[in-house]
């Protein structure tokens, strides 16, 4: 299978020890399944043509420090280029950002979270059982760091899970693109790093609270196997 990899962000130079290398390798560490990647940098402007999006058998877009409303280029022309994913059909995974501009770019709506950030281990409840959930759990212990979430779904979707402080945790738009507000591919430590780094921005408090949920076990591994069920199941390879 050859999944194109659609960044946008780079891992600071001082986070990289703790994220265990940049956005490519920590998605090859969780899917290791993937035969092939190609990166779009499409924070540096470094789009796929629209006519050649079957290069790839499905796309899926990274997290962000950016939000999806805003009106710079690059966001603009991603929204596009989501907006053209399903004109083709071609199968989507939208990760935090990505989560967000499915929705945004199809007709829903993302903005700052009333309640803040969300940050640190989190449980969202799975609200619908998809095939490509194997092995099935009804719950899922999933690193989470966002400050945007989506507050309204775009036609023809479906809410897949939910958590406390995130109601638009997981959903699906017609058959073939899911987002996904968690972060599988974060490890603690790079998680932890993060939040260090944001102290500026975040109550403290909301970071020790985060910082106490880090000795849960995660079912990252279980999220991971979801997602290569559903890019197999969608694709056919």
């Amino acid at each position: 299978m050859k999944v194109g990899l659609i960044k946008c962000y780079e891992v600071s130079e001082e986070l990289l020890p703790f994220a265990g290398g940049d956005f490519l390798n920590l998605f090859k560490k969780l899917l290791p399944e993937v035969a092939e990647w190609v990166v779009f940098s499409v924070i540096d402007n470094e789009f796929p043509e629209f006519d050649q999006l079957d290069q790839c058998d499905a796309y899926i877009c990274t997290g962000s420090s950016f939000s999806v409303y805003e009106e710079i280029d690059w966001i603009l022309r991603l929204k596009e280029l989501v907006q053209e994913i399903q004109k083709q059909n071609i199968p989507f995974v939208g990760m935090c950002f990505g989560h967000q501009m499915l929705a945004h770019a199809l007709g829903g709506k993302t903005q700052k979270a009333e309640q803040g950030w969300c940050i640190g281990v989190h449980t969202q409840h799975i609200a619908r059982h998809e095939k490509w959930m194997r092995l099935y759990q009804p719950k899922l212990e999933i690193l989470m760091s966002c400050q945007d979430q989506v507050v309204s779904l775009p036609p023809n979707s479906v809410l897949l899970a939910n958590a406390a402080r995130c109601p638009v945790a997981m959903f699906k738009v017609g058959g073939n693109m899911i987002g996904i507000q968690a972060h599988p591919e974060y490890s603690k430590a790079y998680c932890q790093a993060l939040m260090e780094s944001r102290r500026d921005r975040i109550d403290p408090e909301l970071i020790e609270a985060a910082m106490a949920t880090m000795d849960r076990d995660l079912d990252d591994q279980r999220l991971a196997q979801w997602i290569w069920n559903f890019l197999k199941l969608k694709t056919g390879k």
